[in-house]
């Protein structure tokens, strides 16, 4: 029980940074300085505490892995991961996707190897990116992505690691069969309280006792209750038996999406490539996880479509407004919307979005879908046109111009060729 007790202090101690002998013992509530030392090392030997001539920490200095650690990429490993990534599926706003960059994914995996090893099986939720490199590096023995994007799961089958991947919804728990299989965890959630609280519920019942869970953390400027709600990610990690081992400040970042390179452009900002930036957050798991998981409100339900690399998505809804357009922009003439924050107001309104950030209101949805299912197929505008006006042919003229408008506008949205 005591040992139990110095090592919390001394894994605590050392989550404010590198620490000396010295400058561990006071904190260690009275303990004797030789029983302090040899729990020092047995959380060495168990690479719990890692250590670097007089000094010892919890985490690696970002960027600098420990001899011995780490994946030095070769160049055909970065050969590979920009040839994936260059025929990726864009990420869309619905599903609140970012990607960190290369060396955010690199820099997550050596954090892992130097808190657990080599050998570590990891689990990586929301966050292809890492799981990307690290099955480049030829982990993929021991890795496992969950995600709940069918674009991203479908895409990395076809790439070959299909065995690796699973598409689950994070929001509905942990499957059971996954319970305390895995070293560590590298999760990436929605960028929200309710979203972290239950993956990081998860993540704490997929990592067994001492296990670690890696996870990006949003920046106090993020929003304006965003220093607020850094507090309660800590208290809900506290509450899933997770204790804070290391915070690192702005060292992930992420790609530049396309839809946020739009909404950017839209209020007159230059394109800012990888300025996007997140904190690395480093918890333990010291305790089980407690009761319930809190609940999230659900997403309408869509259906998707992937065209080159754009991810359509279409509103499964029986609702109808008062216009004879089957498609009209959002935003009266202008489809792109404003922003990429979920409180948009438009969005509830919105039928039909792209991976680019162009957004309509939709009052013909099977229509709409028969539209995207004939350019799925490879065909041109002219090609969809002619198949549409035939299968409805016993529309009226109106009826057949709102159609080809349809077909121009999703082609335009879309840039599909």
């Amino acid at each position: 029980m005591i040992d139990e007790l110095i090592a919390r202090q001394i894994v605590r101690r050392l989550s404010n940074g590198p620490q000396r002998f010295s400058e561990i013992v006071p904190f260690c509530w009275g303990a004797f300085p030789s029983d302090v030392r040899r729990v020092l090392v047995d959380l060495v030997n168990q690479t719990t505490v890692l250590q670097r001539g007089e000094q010892f920490g919890i985490a690696p200095i970002p960027g600098t892995p420990l001899h011995g650690f780490g994946v030095r990429p070769s160049d055909e490993i970065a050969r590979r991961y920009c040839e994936i990534v260059r025929d990726w599926p864009d990420p869309h706003q619905s599903n609140y996707e970012w990607r960190f960059t290369f060396e955010g994914a690199r820099l997550l995996l050596d954090t892992v190897q130097s808190l657990c090893g080599s050998a570590a099986r990891v689990c990586f939720m929301g966050c292809p990116t890492p799981f990307l490199f690290a099955a480049l590096a030829g982990l993929s023995e021991s890795i496992l992505l969950l995600d709940n994007g069918t674009p991203t799961i479908s895409y990395m089958r076809t790439v070959g690691f299909g065995a690796q991947v699973r598409e689950h919804d994070l929001l509905l728990g942990l499957p059971s069969e996954l319970s305390s299989g895995f070293d560590a965890v590298v999760m990436d959630p929605p960028w929200y309280p309710e979203y972290y609280a239950n993956f990081l519920d998860a993540s704490s019942r997929a990592v067994v006792k001492g296990g670690y869970v890696l996870s990006a953390l949003f920046p106090p400027c993020t929003r304006e209750a965003a220093a607020d709600e850094r507090a309660t990610v800590l208290q809900a990690g506290f509450e899933c038996g997770l204790s804070v081992v290391s915070l690192c400040q702005g060292v992930l970042r992420y790609d530049t999406p396309h839809f946020e390179a739009n909404t950017l452009a839209l209020s007159g900002v230059e394109p800012l490539p990888n300025w996007r930036q997140a904190d690395l957050l480093v918890f333990v798991k010291t305790a089980e996880p407690g009761g319930l998981r809190p609940a999230v409100v659900r997403p309408s339900s869509w259906k998707e479509w992937i065209l080159g690399k754009c991810v359509v998505k279409l509103r499964v809804t029986t609702e109808r407004f008062d216009n004879c357009e089957i498609l009209v922009p959002i935003r009266g003439q202008n489809a792109l919307l404003p922003t990429v924050s979920r409180t948009c107001e438009l969005i509830p309104h919105i039928g039909l979005w792209t991976s680019s950030n162009h957004a309509y209101r939709v009052n013909r949805p099977d229509l709409v879908g028969r539209i995207l299912d004939l350019m799925s197929r490879g065909m041109n505008a002219a090609e969809v046109k002619l198949a549409i006006q035939m299968e409805f042919s016993q529309g009226s003229h109106e009826d057949q111009q709102s159609l080809c408008s349809a077909v121009d506008e999703l082609f335009k949205a879309t840039c599909f060729v």
